[in-house]
């Protein structure tokens, strides 16, 4: 690069040259014009500020240009020399430069700072950028530095936030865990108590401890709270799982015992319903002996019968006797023996006990009966006593059935005929027939049931109660 005053050649970063310490470039106080500054400040200094410089009296620097101010030594504002006026040829002069404390490679310091304003300067561009707009832009510029900074304290306020919620939830849980504790302690102690108060029970028997007994014996067990009884009776302890649940008296009868007498431990456990607490306990020991009075007599004994006939019992004097006609064991609650009892027809388990006035009881005695009757009449005389029947009460018009073996029926509507099958009702033996009303040919609206006796001929109507037909 050349010095546009002296004609040497200097480096491209020098401000000022080193010879003659002539400026050689301008620079603006504007970044974004700076380029654009470069190039009309070169051109000026190339063109008028040459003639201006060389043709000024000395002295008068500073005074040329308004723009143009001198900084290095603002305390003495010491002129820069300027060289004689130059005679074509003159010889080549130096300059000899002045310390400067900044820059180490100018001896002689003089920054020459043109302050130009793109609006009035005499270098100013249609196309240069105006100075507000880049004011503008250098806003716009500086708003993502505010708006970081807004989403920073947003940032930091959501994290306030959340730290806050957690703060919250964690005093939540420590709340309830401390109410859930409180309840947990409330609840065993109000377990504690209830189990104290359940323990007072007590659970009774019928028989005492260390007691003699004559067979056939009931014992029952209650609990005053009415709690479930689970027993044994070999001297071991119950539970709930192990061991037999109260439900029913327990029997003991002369086969119960081997040889004489017997002893019987028996041991019994009561329990809460609802939380399964032992609440009572009872243990007795008592011996049972076999009774003295001989079984009753069953007379005629077990065995298949065809014909009807009565059934006597008989027992020992001043002893009264009692019976079951359903296979059930007889106690002194049970059917007193009066007479005769008449043989069911089908197959029935009958037994009987004897009982002295010191309540002492027999044995149970038992005989098994089988009546079978032959019918005195078929099933077709049944079913056409039937139909006389339902002539007679203007249930059918006819006893004569259509090809579908249908009756028809005054006023419309069918009826049909069905074989039912036997029944022994009040120990009579009965043909069942079934008759059904059909008002469309089809479905069936109504259903009467008719018994025959097998016996007799008799008519009459039958209900059904459950798997049992009774009289109706």
């Amino acid at each position: 690069m050349l010095c546009k005053e002296c004609g040497s050649n200097v480096s491209a970063n020098e401000v000022f040259c080193p010879h003659c310490g002539a400026p050689l470039r301008v620079t603006a106080d504007y970044d974004y014009i700076q380029a654009e500054i470069g190039v009309k400040v070169d051109q000026f200094l190339n063109d008028e500020t040459q003639e201006q410089v060389d043709s000024a009296p000395a002295g008068d620097l500073y005074e040329t240009d308004p723009g143009l101010n001198i900084i290095g030594q603002p305390e003495t504002r010491k002129k820069m020399p300027q060289p004689e006026k130059k005679t074509a040829p003159q010889p080549e002069r130096t300059v000899k430069p002045q310390p400067d404390p900044d820059r180490k490679h100018l001896e002689n310091t003089i920054a020459v700072t043109r302050t130009l304003y793109v609006k009035d300067s005499i270098f100013a561009d249609e196309d240069a950028p105006d100075f507000e707009e880049e004011e503008e832009r250098r806003v716009r510029k500086s708003r993502p530095v505010r708006e970081t900074a807004d989403v920073r304290n947003r940032a930091s306020n959501e994290k306030d936030k959340k730290k806050k919620k957690r703060t919250i939830a964690i005093i939540v849980i420590a709340a309830a865990v401390v109410v859930a504790a409180i309840l947990a302690i409330i609840i065993v102690t109000a377990g504690k108590k209830e189990k104290e108060k359940e323990i007072t029970d007590v659970i009774s028997c019928s028989v005492e401890d260390g007691g003699s007994y004559t067979t056939p014996i009931e014992i029952t067990l209650w609990s005053d709270q009415d709690y479930r009884i689970v027993y044994t009776l070999d001297g071991s302890e119950p539970s709930i799982s192990k061991g037999t649940k109260y439900g029913q008296p327990i029997q003991f009868t002369n086969s119960d015992v081997k040889g004489e007498s017997k002893e019987v431990t028996l041991t019994a456990y009561s329990y809460t319903k609802q939380s399964s607490i032992k609440a009572g306990e009872l243990k007795i020991t008592f011996t049972l002996t076999k009774s003295a009075i001989a079984p009753p007599v069953i007379n005629p004994g077990s065995g298949d019968y065809h014909e009807a006939v009565f059934i006597t019992i008989s027992a020992a004097e001043d002893t009264t006797i009692y019976y079951t006609y359903d296979g059930s064991t007889p106690s002194v609650n049970s059917a007193k023996y009066t007479g005769p009892i008449e043989m069911k027809r089908g197959n029935y388990v009958l037994s009987a006990i004897a009982v002295d006035d010191s309540g002492v009881v027999s044995e149970a005695a038992s005989a098994v009966f089988n009546l079978t009757i032959e019918s005195a009449i078929s099933y077709d005389q049944a079913l056409s006593n039937v139909m006389d029947v339902l002539l007679d009460q203007e249930l059918i018009e006819s006893k004569k059935a259509d090809e579908s073996g249908y009756y028809a029926v005054p006023g419309g509507g069918t009826r049909r005929v069905v074989n039912g099958g036997e029944a022994v009702v009040d120990n009579n033996n009965y043909y069942v027939i079934q008759v059904d009303y059909m008002n469309d040919g089809s479905s069936v609206q109504a259903t009467t049931y008719f018994g025959v006796n097998d016996q007799t001929g008799e008519v009459i109507r039958l209900n059904k109660s459950g798997m049992n037909f009774v009289i109706g």
